[in-house]
């Protein structure tokens, strides 16, 4: 028995020996660990279940199943919510097919799911239009909140993808934002804020991703929805900001990691990084915002001057020839691609700032919220014009304001 115990107590060191080993390497391989890799930072990325399904439910059986709960299902709340379960399987799918294969057969199956896709959210959204307004207002929160998700995973997409398909997912995110916004005139400020707020899931960077989607909202949607949208916005950066405010520098490099991870161009990412600038973060992060800022319109600049003079047309065209809201950040970038460009694409550059800045113009005439205004200005540089255009916005909502107190005496 002694002998046996004495193995049992061998046996026993052993394994502890080797599991301290084990969490020690762990501990160095962590410590080793470079925080600048992309790999380890997570940038809240749509999967089966942020969009209430599982991973399963692409499987042929499983689609089957669901269209036959579809057939004997007459409830219109319940055709709705089905219809939008297909919509999302649809999407899944499109999103294993873009991590797949780029043959020129898997692109095709790809761009049929897509379709698929866009077909079942037109489905819901007509089936919600018969519903009575108590069913509506559930059904319509949700679908909110998944078109927010639905927006992220299609930017997503798009990444390692053929620029022929690229436009395609362009064109069906173009399409369901404006679709979206189709039944949202009215109600617009109200069902964002709310699918905002539903969608954040409490961790420091997720707003960075619902800010993209909201911008590139911004990019698509009419001048008469520009001051709803922004106020949302910045009701967002808001919310980012308290989660900021308190990062030591080891979060900053995730800052800058997380921001590289979101599927945006250059252009958008400048106007992102921006936005993120606030009164409420500490001296120390704000002057790191501006250094970023600073260093990817180096990198913006750099690029540009090293297209061909057809290259830049076409990326003026894309990138600041669309849209009908104003924005302050592209001001700042015209300036810096001026610089490296022939004298007859110097004029085209002067012409699309000055198109800027009266969209800028339009846009301060449209904003009735002083918070916004002030926001703004903060972002506005060398641009006496569009600050005395704000103060006077300013002081007309104050004199409104005051005429409206004294009227109610």
């Amino acid at each position: 028995m002694g002998v046996l115990k004495m193995f049992s107590l061998s046996l026993v060191l052993c394994f502890g020996l080797y599991a301290f080993a084990n969490v020690a390497q762990a501990a160095i391989s962590a410590e080793m660990e470079d925080p600048m890799s992309l790999s380890n930072v997570m940038l809240d990325e749509i999967t089966a279940e942020s969009l209430d399904l599982e991973e399963k439910d692409t499987t042929f059986w499983s689609r089957f199943k669901l269209g036959t709960r579809s057939i004997f299902t007459f409830d219109s709340s319940k055709q709705a919510a089905i219809d939008l379960k297909k919509a999302n399987v649809k999407l899944l799918t499109a999103k294993k097919l873009a991590n797949g294969s780029t043959d020129s057969k898997t692109q095709e199956r790809l761009q049929k799911a897509l379709e698929q896709y866009k077909s079942k959210m037109a489905s819901v959204e007509k089936r919600i239009q018969k519903l009575p307004a108590d069913k509506k207002k559930a059904i319509s929160q949700r679908i909110d909140e998944h078109h927010l998700k639905q927006q992220q995973l299609l930017r997503d997409l798009g990444e390692k993808l053929p620029e022929q398909v690229k436009d395609k997912i362009t064109a069906v995110r173009k399409d369901r934002i404006e679709a979206w916004y189709t039944h949202h005139k009215n109600k617009l400020e109200t069902s964002l804020e709310t699918a905002t707020r539903a969608v954040d899931n409490g961790k420091p960077f997720q707003n960075l991703q619902i800010m993209a989607t909201l911008e590139e909202m911004e990019d698509v949607l009419p001048a008469e929805a520009q001051a709803k949208l922004r106020t949302v916005i910045n009701k967002t950066q808001d919310r980012l900001s308290e989660k900021l405010k308190n990062l030591d520098e080891k979060d900053q490099v995730k800052l800058d990691k997380y921001l590289e991870g979101i599927n945006i161009d250059e252009v958008k990412k400048i106007r992102l990084i921006n936005n993120l600038d606030n009164d409420n973060l500490p001296s120390n992060l704000r002057d790191h915002i501006k250094n970023l800022q600073s260093a990817h319109l180096d990198s913006l600049e750099n690029r540009f001057k090293n297209l061909s003079d057809s290259e830049k047309n076409s990326f003026l065209r894309k990138n600041f020839e669309t849209g009908e809201n104003g924005d302050a950040s592209k001001v700042e970038m015209l300036k810096r691609l001026e610089r490296n460009t022939s004298s007859e694409l110097k004029n085209k550059i002067r012409a699309l700032n000055e198109e800027e800045q009266i969209r800028l113009k339009t846009r301060v005439k449209n904003t009735s919220n002083k918070d916004d205004l002030l926001k703004l200005e903060r972002q506005i540089k060398d641009l006496p014009v569009i600050h005395k255009e704000i103060q006077d916005r300013r002081a007309l909502i104050n004199n409104n304001e005051v005429n409206t107190s004294n009227r109610r005496r």
